[in-house]
């Protein structure tokens, strides 16, 4: 018989790294010399996060930080100009 849960299995914290803003994407990784089960995870923060689940531990590692340029191509600073 199954159970329904109405509570997550797992769920991140402050401590755990949880995302200060929502998660847009997630892509599972397949890693075949790695048993345990990693999604990244990229949200509207600018963090992006490689998540590991083994066993009942679910623990993260920051990848890397996006940042909005200053300006966009073609605007201010662009050495192109009108001719």
């Amino acid at each position: 018989c199954a159970q329904e849960l109405d509570e997550p299995i797992y769920q991140s914290s402050v401590q755990t790294g949880k995302h200060s803003d929502p998660v847009w994407q997630i892509f599972w990784q397949v890693d075949d010399a790695n048993p345990a089960l990693q999604f990244v995870s990229v949200s509207s923060d600018g963090v992006v996060n490689l998540w590991t689940m083994q066993k009942s531990e679910l623990s993260h590692e920051p990848l890397m930080e996006l940042t909005k340029p200053e300006a966009p191509l073609g605007e201010a600073g662009d050495a192109g100009g009108d001719g």
